[in-house]
Order: C-alpha cells, then structure tokens, then sequence
C-alpha cells in the first residue's frame, strides 16, 4: 500500500515526465506501424505520402519537451515560468489533438515468412476528410519499407507459406499486391472469378518518362479462392497507365475476358480472352508461348 502511494505520489510531482514518457511511446507506435519512407518510389503519387503527420507530431513532440524542460530553468523567475508553463501547456493540448486527429487507425498485422506487415489508414494532412492506407513491413528491428496502397481500405494480408509470399487484399476483394522474392502490384479492380478459381491482372510499368508512367503491361493471373497459389497465365496486354479495365467470367464457355469498359457501355471494347482457346482482339494483346 505504501509503495502504491509512493507510486501515486511520484507521478503527481512529475506531470511533464510522465506525458512525454506515454507521448513518446504513442509515437513508437506510431513510426512502428507507418515509418517515414525512405525509399520513395516514384510509381505512387507523393501526394499520399504518409509522412508529413509523423513528421508534425514529432516537432511538436520536441517543442513540448523543450517547453517543458525549460520550466525546470525558470523556478526563480516567477512570471517568465508561468509564460513557458502557459505555452507548455497550450502545445500538450494541440498534440493531444492532433495526435486524436491524425494518428493511424485500424491497423493489422501478420508475421509471414518471418517479416511482420501492418495495413494502416492514415489522414490526410492537407484535407483530413480523406483516408489512405499504408502498407508497412518489417524484417528484424531496424530494416522496413513502407509505401501507399490505396484509398479502398484493405480488408486482409494473405500469407502463402508455399510460395513465400503476403498477398494483400483491399476492401472488396480484390487482390493488390504481393510481395514476396518477385512482388507485384495488381489492379484495383479487376476481378472475376470462375470455378475454383480467382483471376486477376498484374501491372507493370513499362516505359517511364519525366517522372510518369507512360504505358503499363498486364498479365493475367490464376489464383485460388484463398487468394493463394497465384500463377501467371500466357497472355499480356499492354496499353497506358490508369485506364479502366474489367475481367469477366464466362461460365458457359468457361473462359475469362478482359475489357475496356464496364457492361453498361455499349461502345466497351473487348480486349482479350482466356480459355482454351485464348484470343486477342486488339493490338499490343499478345499470347504468351508456355
């Protein structure tokens, strides 16, 4: 009982020790789970970048130390330490919202294949109104990558053991990335599914120029309703970055197309199809030899 009041007391005569002990394990958390990225790719827009809330929260994290270390200077000077005391206070409270504003929320893991992965939504610091999410990974304690996944939210991280690899599925179900010893990126949208299976397109870009994807090439892949096992399938198209494209399942010919367009255009152009007998019906389509 003693050591409880003892406890009890120390904290009461230690407020900013305290506050600045849970600040900074807030933001430990915080770097854990959307660390500044280093690396940054030039294939994701930087307007998405996750950086510049941490990197706020941090400067008033050290004001606030400052501030509140100053106070300990200013005992015998009565009015200049109600000054910095009034400002210390004042930034704790900014933080605080700040902190209750922009700080990563649903956040998931999974360790796979000996790397940890967290999916985060984050704000944004130029107009808070909108979400993103936020792909992290880490392989030990010290070596992570980081990167923007998307604005749909992520609904699961797959592991598939058997090939090495996390597959990350978005909001509604679609495939968007693998990594693994060969990582891909997928398209947001395209989806079918026939039988036992799940298709999908994977993205590359193809030709870069000033700092912008200019073409992308697409492959088809299989995978099962697990979102495991995904295999490339023989056929590629290419064509230029960020244009609609929608996978169809045909169950009576059991084959899967691609186009242009949703079902609701009647001037949608089809592009390929797979089966077993795969064609292409524009140029830049190609059938790939097994």
């Amino acid at each position: 009982m003693k050591k409880l009041k003892d406890f009890s007391a120390w904290l009461s005569n230690n407020p900013f020790l305290v506050s600045s002990a849970i600040l900074g394990i807030i933001y430990a958390r915080w770097f854990q789970i959307i660390p500044i990225e280093l690396n940054k790719d030039k294939f994701f827009d930087p307007s998405y970048q996750a950086d510049n809330p941490f990197i706020i929260g941090i400067i008033l994290f050290c004001t606030y130390i400052f501030l509140a270390t100053s106070t300990r200077f200013s005992k015998n000077h009565q009015t200049l330490k109600i000054l910095i005391l009034t400002q210390t206070i004042l930034v704790l409270c900014v933080e605080l919202i700040f902190i209750w504003i922009f700080f990563p929320s649903q956040s998931k893991s999974t360790r796979c294949n000996e790397i940890t992965y967290y999916i985060s939504k984050y704000r944004s610091l130029s107009d808070p109104q909108w979400s993103y999410w936020q792909l992290t990974k880490w392989k030990g304690i010290t070596n992570y990558e980081t990167h923007f996944i998307g604005n749909s939210g992520a609904s699961k991280i797959i592991c598939d053991e058997t090939n090495k690899q996390a597959n990350i599925v978005n909001g509604p179900g679609v495939l968007i990335e693998t990594d693994g010893e060969k990582p891909r990126r997928f398209d947001n949208y395209a989806w079918a599914e026939l039988e036992d299976s799940q298709y999908f397109l994977a993205s590359e870009c193809t030709n870069w120029e000033s700092g912008a994807c200019e073409s992308v090439s697409y492959i088809l892949y299989e995978c099962k309703l697990d979102y495991t096992a995904c295999t490339p399938l023989s056929i590629e198209y290419t064509d230029y970055f960020n244009r609609q494209l929608i996978l169809e399942a045909n169950k009576s010919t059991n084959e899967i197309s691609l186009y242009d367009d949703y079902e609701d255009n009647p001037n949608r152009i089809l592009i390929f199809t797979y089966g077993e007998n795969s064609r292409c019906y524009v140029d830049k389509c190609e059938i790939l030899k097994p």
